[in-house]
């Protein structure tokens, strides 16, 4: 039997963006010299948080706002062609410090629209970050049947793991469940995490109608 014109889609997608920033060098922090008065413990183990929770806005992380905000420029209107009319608007911001050993628990950004994290520094072994389907969603198969699968693809998994490195930066839609395995180096790992939401004429479809 011969097919032609064959086509697999991938509907109903939750589009997960994934790069890496070439040339960018750490200048907002000492690793040697952490600033432990701007941090504060984190609900996750072994982590702290800075207690700035709108840390993008300080001066010294402008370039690596710059960085960010054209990322998030090209997945909202590049790759998912939202309207152009729509503008992105900054929500919170914040830096978080994961020590050998830490980990940060299942969750999702409820607040937010669209949500990211950019890797300030990321060694081998420091935590990959699983992402994972609802489990009451629908994907290739009903939530109370999950079929024997002999090779996992985007098309039939439940979980996707990325093992990130520095200065990657990773954007996904802020309902989309995450979490941050062990930290197994010897090092600490940082990040930047953000949240983002759409501001102006969002929808004007009947019974749809919203304006921000």
């Amino acid at each position: 039997m011969k097919l032609n014109d064959k086509f697999l889609y991938p509907l109903f997608s939750v589009p997960l963006y994934h790069a890496n920033v070439s040339g960018y060098i750490n200048d907002v922090i000492d690793f040697d010299n952490l600033p432990l008065e701007e941090f504060s413990t984190a609900t996750q183990y072994n982590s702290i948080v800075s207690i700035n929770q709108n840390i993008l806005t300080v001066d010294k992380f402008s370039n690596i706002r710059s960085i960010i905000e054209s990322v998030m420029e090209e997945y909202v209107y590049d790759k998912l062609n939202i309207s152009k009319n729509v503008k992105l608007k900054l929500i919170c911001s914040w830096m978080l410090i994961g020590s050998p050993g830490s980990k940060t628990y299942r969750h999702s950004h409820t607040n937010s629209l669209f949500s990211g994290i950019f890797y300030i520094k990321s060694e081998k072994e420091s935590g990959d970050i699983i992402f994972s389907a609802d489990s009451s969603r629908m994907t290739f198969a009903s939530p109370t049947i999950n079929p024997n699968v002999e090779n996992f693809n985007i098309y039939n998994s439940l979980n996707w793991k990325i093992s990130p490195k520095t200065n990657d930066i990773i954007i996904f839609p802020s309902h989309l469940l995450h979490e941050v395995t062990e930290n197994k180096s010897n090092t600490n790992r940082c990040a930047i995490a953000f949240n983002y939401f759409l501001t102006g004429n969002i929808s004007d479809k009947i019974t749809q109608v919203l304006e921000i």
